[in-house]
């Protein structure tokens, strides 16, 4: 069996904060052990702290060791290209940091949100503002499916029918998708998020409105500091 010691571990920085006269606690997510804080001893002693450390949307391969809670941060290497977020781009990336660092449960593996959470920071890289919102939708909607509260967009609750394009729906929270000429959802909307494939402005924003809606109502302890942010930033 491998020493933990020894194991590398893939990792993104969600949070630091000072701890005692040198040191650092960081909060990562860790590809095989999920969100874990590590202490990084006498990380405030060195001249250059680690790049990764520094800008929260690097990859990253680190090593710890430690049997309680509080692990120690032994090594921290950057093996994979720099990752630049400007503007809209690196709210929405905070805006993830956020969300994970509040609601995920320590020390638990979530390897779909891992790997979602990989391909949104890649996604969210070199775009314009208007391609920034359906990575957030879809990262949102894995996150809820990984959390046991998947959305089923393609199915109708009263009568487990399909939903249908050029019909217009409201969510219930508690039955699903339900057939409303005055719904807030159309039915092409849904479907294109089914299949990750929403389109155009209109469909972005219904997007955006079902996630405030399914995440206010699952998640209402979390208060996200950086949606204010975006809020007060972009007027949106």
């Amino acid at each position: 069996m491998t020493n933990e010691k020894d194991s590398w571990h893939a990792a993104y920085t969600l949070h630091t904060q000072a701890y005692k006269e040198n040191s650092l606690l960081i909060t990562c997510f860790t590809e095989q052990m999920g969100v874990m804080t590590l202490l990084f001893k006498g990380a405030k002693r060195r001249r250059n702290l680690p790049f990764g450390v520094r800008n929260y949307f690097q990859l990253l391969e680190l090593q710890f060791q430690g049997r309680h809670s509080l692990k120690i941060l032994t090594q921290l290497e950057m093996r994979h290209p720099p990752v630049w977020l400007v503007g809209k781009a690196m709210v929405s990336g905070l805006y993830l940091n956020e969300l994970l660092y509040r609601v995920l449960p320590k020390e638990e593996p979530f390897l779909e949100i891992f790997k979602a959470y990989h391909h949104t920071i890649a996604a969210l890289q070199g775009v314009d503002d208007s391609g920034i919102e359906a990575p957030l939708r879809y990262f949102e909607l894995t996150l809820l499916q990984a959390l046991g509260y998947g959305l089923s967009l393609n199915l109708e609750a009263d009568h487990r029918t399909p939903v249908e394009l050029g019909r217009q729906y409201r969510y219930n929270i508690e039955q699903g998708f339900v057939l409303d000429k005055n719904g807030p959802y159309s039915g092409d909307m849904l479907l294109a998020f089914q299949q990750l494939q929403l389109q155009g402005n209109a469909q972005l924003k219904q997007a955006k409105l079902l996630m405030r809606q399914v995440l206010q109502h699952y998640l209402p302890h979390v208060l996200l500091n950086s949606r204010q942010f975006y809020k007060e930033l972009y007027y949106d």
